[in-house]
């Protein structure tokens, strides 16, 4: 109650975009967070990239307002630097805090310091673990995540896992606040018609998580498998995107098993593909834990995972989804296991959604995050 009596703050969003860095966390922050945010009565601004365009443009967004910085980035050194123009406007605004999304974005809240604003970092997981990064890239994304969180005035960590590795690394307490879902069902089951797909007659795999090695890993389990069902890999990152070039080679190695389909996220097809999917298979990528596995779970899908902290945390160690071990020949095993016992996958199906409510609901997420910053700001 003491909370709720305290002043509406001005909250500042900004994080690192691009097509080299991950992205998923800042914008799912920025699309359900800073809007909830917004509704509870804070003033809320979103500082994004957009594609160059005369000035700067500010959009109404649920609540929120989006400030468009003009500019696009394909490399971390373009990300950056963008993340650099967003962090100053954001420190001369009259913002009471900036929350910065990405560690790798950590280094310019000195601005927001030096203006007298407060600063909240979420880490969004390890992103300079992630086997992309040559030695100068991992070398800059790991000094940017060490000044963020000692410059910082509260660290926010993404999962348990992370709390712990930036503890150790860096020295570091954080508050763990997670992401959030919302559960949803089918509403226009002939999107699948229409894309050659039936009911629980596919796979479902976000070609965003694949790696050349993660990509090896399904193409020789599916090439065993005796299974009539396809594997559909889920695009929204772009044709030009190496997620999306190992897509297509895992499709020439598969050939007609393999159907690729490219929707934005949280689209009406892409919310079918998780309902009438027969499994979902995460995979996992070093130091990018995605957040993508709520979305299977408030879908209502059965979950074949990778085995990692983060999958292990999300579905409470095998409770809410199937964990298999980092090898082709695991998760061989594991489709088959669900192709021999369908009642186990459908055991799955129930409770996943239950798993949402109990502790990735957006409206909790949100409270501990106003929670937060009001504390933060009350400092």
């Amino acid at each position: 109650m003491e909370l709720r009596m305290r002043k509406k703050l001005q909250i500042a969003f900004v994080g690192l975009e691009g097509e080299a860095v991950f992205t998923a966390a800042f914008a799912l922050l920025a699309n359900e967070l800073a809007p909830r945010l917004a509704r509870k009565g804070h003033g809320v601004t979103v500082y994004r990239q957009t594609p160059p365009q005369p000035g700067e443009g500010r959009v109404a967004t649920a609540g929120s307002v989006e400030l468009r910085i003009p500019g696009s980035a394909t490399t971390l050194s373009e990300s950056m630097i963008l993340n650099l123009f967003c962090a100053a406007r954001a420190a001369l605004s009259s913002c009471d805090v900036l929350l910065t999304v990405h560690s790798g974005a950590g280094w310019v809240q000195f601005l927001s310091k030096w203006f007298g604003h407060k600063a909240i970092l979420q880490v969004a997981g390890m992103d300079w673990l992630h086997p992309q990064w040559n030695g100068l890239e991992r070398s800059c994304l790991r000094v940017a995540a060490r000044r963020g969180c000692r410059s910082a005035d509260h660290v926010v960590s993404d999962s348990l896992t992370a709390k712990a590795f930036y503890s150790q690394r860096f020295g570091v307490s954080s508050s763990v606040i997670g992401y959030g879902a919302e559960p949803f069902f089918s509403r226009d089951p002939a999107l699948l018609v229409r894309n050659g797909l039936v009911h629980r007659g596919f796979y479902l795999c976000m070609a965003c998580l694949l790696t050349a090695e993660r990509r090896q890993l399904l193409a020789q389990a599916f090439t065993q498998l005796e299974s009539p069902r396809l594997l559909v890999l889920l695009d929204s990152s772009g044709p030009g995107s190496s997620q999306m070039r190992e897509a297509r080679f895992l499709a020439e190695q598969l050939g007609g098993r393999v159907r690729i389909i490219r929707t934005e996220a949280d689209a009406p097809l892409w919310r079918e593909l998780f309902v009438h999917s027969f499994a979902y298979l995460h995979v996992e990528t070093p130091g990018r834990p995605h957040p993508v596995i709520l979305t299977a779970l408030a879908g209502g899908a059965c979950i074949l995972a990778e085995d990692s902290p983060f999958s292990r945390e999300v579905l409470a160690e095998g409770a809410y989804g199937l964990l298999w071990p980092s090898s082709s020949k695991a998760l061989l095993a594991a489709i088959r296991r669900m192709e021999r016992s369908p009642e186990l996958a459908e055991q799955f199906r129930q409770v996943a959604q239950r798993r949402i409510a109990e502790r990735y609901s957006w409206e909790q997420v949100a409270d501990a995050y106003e929670a937060l910053l009001l504390r933060v700001c009350g400092d």
